[in-house]
């Protein structure tokens, strides 16, 4: 019978754990569990939809709906219809369960906002069982293209989700990715061999730091996606050299990290920092910059910069 589990992706740099469960139910009917701690308090939400309410499991506008990505992800790989009537959506389920009904469960414990990448690990697991439990293991078990569709699953609920959202959350902690130009679907080159790096040095030359300021809502033009492409259809002349030569210290980055020199790393995270409000203002905006007159989120810059040390 159903019964697949995944231990979820783990994000090394958040610590975000992921799980999800797929079982068979004895009734016909799709449950639907998720726990998380996305409003702050860990809080569970469970629903169960049978012939009595199937309509509203084929519902998928709303994002306030805490259901949302779990519904579609049946759609999405194939179990139900998209767009079907209810009783399409439940003579799907009979079929695919065998006249019994599915209890999905998922837990989402960890940081869940705009930039974590969190909502591409929950896309990532939910569509590595429902794929596996419903015998399509070759995109399951191909961490590539499970990471291509998670990016369009994410994509058609307006997620606004990135190549590398999904491709951080790839086996290895910190990677190496590059990302050849192509007119085709854009897919990584994962570097196997990292004796180019020196990760450790990372860790002892920087410190992340949690401002707890969020970013402008996922689903508005202020987006960081948004406004950078943005920055490149306008041509705007400000923003869009800035764009070009944030390309261009992405290189220099990496040079660094590569020769150890931590104190160029630091002058050009500095400089891509710049670089970004120009192109992407949102990046760092928050709603208390025109009380205060200045960017908030600058503040805690300031110290560091004072005493030498360079930092973003």
């Amino acid at each position: 019978g159903i019964n697949a589990e995944y231990m979820g992706i783990h994000m090394d740099s958040v610590g975000v754990a992921q799980t999800v469960t797929l079982r068979a139910l004895d009734k016909l009917c799709i449950s639907l569990t998720t726990r998380h701690s996305m409003n702050g308090p860990l809080q569970t939400d469970r629903k169960v939809f049978d012939a009595g309410n199937m309509a509203e499991f084929g519902q998928i506008a709303d994002n306030d709906d805490c259901f949302r990505m779990l519904k579609y992800a049946f759609m999405f790989t194939g179990i139900v219809r998209e767009g079907g009537s209810p009783g399409e959506m439940l003579d799907d389920l009979r079929a695919f369960a065998g006249g019994r009904g599915l209890e999905l469960q998922q837990i989402n414990l960890g940081p869940s906002r705009s930039g974590f990448a969190s909502s591409s690990a929950v896309a990532l697991n939910l569509l590595k069982v429902l794929y596996m439990a419903s015998g399509q293991e070759s995109i399951a078990q191909d961490e590539i293209l499970l990471g291509s569709m998670a990016l369009l699953f994410e994509n058609r609920l307006g997620l606004k989700s990135g190549r590398q959202d999904v491709d951080g959350l790839l086996p290895g902690g910190i990677k190496q990715l590059t990302y050849r130009p192509t007119a085709a679907f854009q897919v990584p080159e994962v570097r196997k061999n990292n004796d180019n790096t020196n990760f450790k040095g990372l860790a002892e030359n920087m410190i992340l730091v949690n401002s707890g300021i969020s970013r402008p809502s996922g689903v508005g033009i202020h987006r960081g996606l948004n406004m950078r492409h943005w920055a490149l259809l306008s041509r705007d002349p400000r923003r869009f050299k800035a764009l070009l030569q944030s390309f261009g210290v992405h290189d220099e980055i990496e040079a660094a990290i590569e020769r150890k020199d931590y104190t160029s790393l630091g002058r050009l995270i500095l400089t891509y920092k710049s670089l970004r409000e120009t192109n992407d203002p949102g990046a760092t905006q928050n709603k208390n910059d025109e009380e205060c007159g200045r960017k908030v989120q600058s503040i805690m810059h300031e110290p560091p910069e004072e005493q030498g040390h360079n930092h973003s």
